[in-house]
């Protein structure tokens, strides 16, 4: 008669899907970014990052930190909406709908967005390495 042995492990401990963990990356990129927490960006972005913003301006991760790191840049608010992810063990990406209220030296403004961000797994973790976004429409 053969005996199993069940293991109990914490969930941390347990392999999450590529789904998931880039779905995790993501709320720990909204709150970095908030929190305006460049260690932890820096971490979750990678080197060669490239944003393309709804009025098709395109930023580096460099560029973005130091925006924030001058306070040139501070995000007041990062709502994200339902967020559909797909992806395999080495790329991913998630795509929803994110309400964000963006402070700058020119004055706040709330953006309502439609975001794909382009996820790749290096260096032992989910890197966020394109990030695009358009404006929703208010029909």
């Amino acid at each position: 008669m053969r005996r199993r042995l069940l293991l109990s492990l914490p969930g941390s401990l347990l392999a999450a899907s590529p789904q998931q963990d880039v779905l995790a990356a993501l709320e720990r990129w909204r709150s970095a970014t908030l929190a305006a927490d460049t260690k932890t960006l820096l971490w979750l972005m990678h080197p060669d990052l490239w944003f393309s913003h709804s009025d098709a301006r395109l930023e580096s991760r460099d560029e973005f930190i130091a925006a924030l790191s001058s306070g040139q840049l501070r995000y007041e608010r990062i709502d994200l909406g339902p967020q559909k992810a797909a992806g395999s063990s080495l790329a991913a990406w998630t795509r929803g709908d994110m309400t964000a209220t963006v402070v700058r030296p020119s004055g706040a403004n709330t953006y309502n967005l439609n975001v794909l961000h382009v996820w790749i797994f290096a260096d032992g973790r989910w890197q966020l390495a394109a990030r695009q976004s358009t404006r929703r429409l208010n029909l």
